[in-house]
């Protein structure tokens, strides 16, 4: 699958910013600011946490058949 680990602690600013703005823990802000550092779409099967960022965010998407 290529997975690897990503260091984010240099994003720990836009990580707390996406916390205070939506709402959502850290975990689900660390992988929000990697995909918008990265430039790529992020994929969540987490209904909930499309529908407090989904609208907002177009480069979010939620896992077919889990909405």
């Amino acid at each position: 699958l290529g997975l690897g680990l990503e260091d984010v602690s240099h994003l720990c600013g836009d990580i707390y910013k996406l916390c205070s703005q939506y709402g959502c823990s850290a975990y689900d802000a660390s992988y929000m600011a990697l995909a918008m550092e990265k430039g790529v779409t992020m994929i969540t099967a987490d209904a909930r946490l499309y529908n407090k960022i989904g609208k907002n965010l177009a480069w979010v998407e939620l896992l077919a058949g889990r909405g």
